[in-house]
């Protein structure tokens, strides 16, 4: 990890734990952090801490104890920047392994599926495929959450931000954090 990476991963921690308050010092580097990264990296130091401060049954790792995947329903585009931002990085022991793939059923061996805006269509295929099952589903597209996904991105006043659906997160028998269940926006289903 460079001195930078782990500059973003700890404000990065400090702004989903809600350390960060207006009157802190260090709310001008978050608003930094915020302006100068790109928003895929921004996404990816997310996906990274949501797989952190996210417990799965152990079940879900029985195949590929040594790895943590990450699962990408998304163009090869969106790929690339999060291998970047993402490599060596771990979870605990499980080293983190990132998936592509064009459809969902690819992806059921992961613990974070990730599905970018490009692949909007597919998400009610993607949020059927992983129905009850213990994945974090994470989407970049409005109404993703609603629909039954777990987290979703959204961007306001220029700053990536988050939304969860507690109920769907329950249905995928996780547990989360207060740091994630701490989400700006919490949703239902529609």
């Amino acid at each position: 990890m460079t001195g930078r990476d782990g500059v973003r991963a700890a404000l990065l921690v400090a702004l989903l734990s809600g350390a960060l308050r207006a009157e802190s010092p260090f709310v001008q580097a978050a608003t930094v952090l915020q302006d100068s990264a790109p928003e895929i990296e921004i996404k990816a130091f997310f996906l990274l801490n949501f797989s952190r401060f996210t417990e799965w049954p152990e079940s879900t790792f029985a195949g590929n104890p040594e790895e943590f995947r990450i699962g990408v329903l998304g163009p090869e585009s969106s790929l690339e920047p999060l291998q970047r931002t993402l490599a060596g990085k771990s979870v605990g022991k499980r080293a983190i392994k990132l998936v592509r793939a064009v459809v969902p059923d690819d992806l059921k061996g992961c613990a974070l599926v990730f599905i970018s805006d490009a692949e909007k269509s597919q998400i009610p295929a993607a949020l059927a495929t992983f129905k009850g099952l213990p994945v974090l589903t994470v989407g970049e597209t409005e109404g993703f959450a609603e629909s039954g996904g777990i987290l979703n991105f959204y961007v306001e006043n220029n700053k990536v931000k988050y939304e969860i659906n507690p109920d769907a997160l329950g249905r995928a028998q996780l547990k989360a954090t207060k740091l994630i269940l701490a989400a700006p926006k919490k949703v239902k289903d529609r």
